[in-house]
Parts: C-alpha cells; structure tokens; sequence
C-alpha cells in the first residue's frame, strides 16, 4: 500500500518539483511552508461556517484541488529526500514537519469528505398528491423551481432527528418529503393554504433542516386559483414554509420572535443591494398568529405598496414570501438569500411573475404557516 501511495500521489510530484526543489535548503523550506499552509487552510476550512456559507462550489473544487497539490508536494519532499534527517537537527526538523502532515491531512481528511457530502447533498423535493390529477402539474413545476434555485444542502450530515423524521444520525439529508393534501380550510378567500415541517434534524454544520412536511389547500380556492393561473405561486409560497422559511427561521438563529427582523448575514447582503434599504431584512409583524414573524414586511391587508422596489421596480408587497398573494408575483434574490442562512447552497434566483393572505402557527420547535387573500 505505501509503495502504491508513493507511485501514485507522491512520486509524479516529486519527480515534477525535482528539478527546481535543487537546493535542500529551498525544498525543507517548501515543505514546512506547503505544509503550513495547507494545515491552516484544512482547519479554516472544516471549521468555518462562515466560509463554507459564502463559498459557491468553483471555489470549493478549487480549494480542494489545490489542498490535494499542497498535501501532494508536503509528502513527496518528506519521503524522498532523504538528505532532510542528514544531522540531528535536520531529524528534529523531519520530526516536526512529519507531525505537522500528519495534522493537515487528518484535517484535509476531514476537509474532503465533509466536500464530499455537501457535494451529494443536492436537494430533491418529493410531493406526495394523490388528489385530483388537473392540480398535480404545479406541484412538480414548483419543487423543480426550488431545487434549481436553492441547489442543495452546505453539510446535511444527520446528527440528531425529531420523531417522524425519515433520516437517521450518520445519513445525509438530500430528499424532503413532502405531503400536499386539498381539503377544506375556511371556504372561499381568506386561507388559501398552510404548511410547515412535520419532522426535522440537525446535522453537522448546525444547520436545522426540515426532512418532512405538509402541505394543506383549501378546497373552496384551488378552482379559482387555477383559473386565474396563481395556483403554482401559492404552491411555492407553501412549499418555502416546509424547507424552512419562517418556519425554522429561530431554530437556526436568524430571527427572534417578534423582533420584526431578520439577522440571517446572505439575505441582509441582499436587502441592502437588491432593495436598496439599510440594516435587516423587515419581518412581517401584522396579520395575526400564521402571518406574524413568518413572512418579510409588508402593509397589513397586502393591498397597498410597500414603497420598498428592487432594480426593476417591483414592490417588496407583490414578493412571493410577504404575508398575502398579489398579482405579479416575483421571488426575490433576497429570499434566495435567506435560504442560504438556513442551510442551503442557494445556487440563484429566476424570478416568477404571479392580493391573497399567507400565516405561520407554531408547533412545538416547527413552524407552520399559511397563505391568505390580499384585502384590496
């Protein structure tokens, strides 16, 4: 096994670096600073949430790339030249630069397959709906719009579960399962529909990760939403809540119930430059226990603009993730954003054209929320 690991990771880079590592001098140099190097990287890289969150995949197979050549180059330089334990002193230096690979590569071990996890950690939304076969369409066009936007998981390591949940400690978290039911709400206007997390974990990052959940529309509105072609908005806006919009918001740390904003760093970035405004992201405070502290801020009712427009001058109100539905319906980089502070990769946004109301109830540690009609 070592000679296969020489043959293979070690001797083409020696025999590389050979010709210009000459001087024993220049090549003990360039493995105590290769492995220095590479050994603070390892450990800024498995411990950083920070980093990891503000690291699109590119950098991070760019990273891990070059962490492969560090660690290739600190171990051809240790095992084959020989001349490095020529004196006592030269053997203590061999010594600690050995100690030192052996601490980078445990953390470039860890590094790597923690990359390699969040690389198969992409996101796929299963919809149960065993309803009826015109309203199913929307259900898969809408959880292909979340997967393409939000990408995937930053870990998804599984350490510890909720009861329900369809994942246990040591699996990687990639499908949520979800289950869509149209069923009797309140009649006509008003709630059109409610959903949330039923079952969560938390994985290695300690990241809050829904893994199971419900949706729930009413009956009295879904002809009419079809018709009117809003029905695929309200599944969006449903389906934001059980991946943890407003939902596991606290679970996570981004927002203190009925502080009114949003600390999460990625949609801060977002409300500043695609909205133009100063401080957080404004949180919904009005519209009663299912709307209140769940949806970013808007005037109660929905009916009125917010004054708050991005670049292309769409009002904050006609967002898909404020309290109530409008016409025009567009989701916003900042909700892209949002969800990066949660957990996931967040790849990009396409907006969605589409007054309605949407309402978050709390059970035990998971989130539920709920769309209604905008009152114009």
């Amino acid at each position: 096994m070592a000679e296969s690991l020489r043959d293979s990771v070690c001797l083409p880079v020696c025999l590389s670096v050979a010709e210009s590592l000459r001087d024993s001098g220049l090549r003990r140099n360039a493995v105590v600073g290769m492995g220095r190097v590479a050994e603070r990287f390892a450990y800024r890289k498995t411990e950083s949430r920070s980093d990891s969150a503000t690291c699109d995949s590119s950098t991070k197979r760019g990273n891990v790339g070059w962490l492969i050549s560090s660690v290739q180059l600190a171990l051809a330089s240790a095992i084959f030249y020989p001349d490095l334990v020529a004196s006592p002193l030269a053997l203590a230096r061999r010594h600690l630069i050995m100690l030192k690979i052996a601490r980078f590569a445990a953390a470039y071990l860890a590094a790597i397959l923690l990359g390699h996890q969040v690389s198969q950690a992409a996101l796929i939304i299963n919809v149960n709906y065993t309803g009826d076969p015109q309203y199913a369409a929307a259900f898969s066009t809408a959880a292909s719009t979340w997967q393409n936007l939000l990408g995937g998981f930053q870990n998804g390591l599984v350490v510890s579960t909720s009861a329900g949940s369809s994942y246990s400690n040591g699996q990687t978290v990639s499908t949520v399962f979800i289950t869509a039911n149209v069923e009797a709400i309140d009649g006509v206007g008003n709630v059109l529909g409610s959903a949330g997390p039923t079952a969560i974990a938390l994985d290695a990052a300690n990241y809050t990760l829904a893994t199971n959940g419900l949706m729930r529309f009413d009956s009295a509105d879904v002809a009419g939403l079809l018709s009117g072609g809003q029905w695929e908005n309200v599944i969006l806006h449903e389906m934001a809540h059980v991946l943890g919009f407003g939902t596991l918001w606290t679970n996570n740390g981004v927002y203190a119930n009925n502080s009114g904003e949003f600390t999460g760093a990625n949609a801060t970035v977002q409300w500043q430059t695609e909205f133009g405004r100063s401080g957080t992201p404004d949180v919904e405070l009005g519209g009663g226990v299912g709307t209140a502290n769940g949806h970013w801020n808007e005037v109660d009712g929905g009916g009125l603009p917010t004054g708050i427009v991005d670049g292309l001058g769409r009002d904050l109100r006609d967002e898909l993730m404020t309290g109530w539905l409008n016409p025009n319906t567009f989701i916003s980089n900042m909700t892209v954003a949002s969800f990066r502070d949660i957990g996931f990769t967040s790849i990009s946004v396409v907006p969605e054209p589409s007054s309605l109301a949407l309402a978050c109830l709390g059970f035990g540690a998971i989130g539920y929320s709920r769309r209604r009609r905008a009152k114009n």
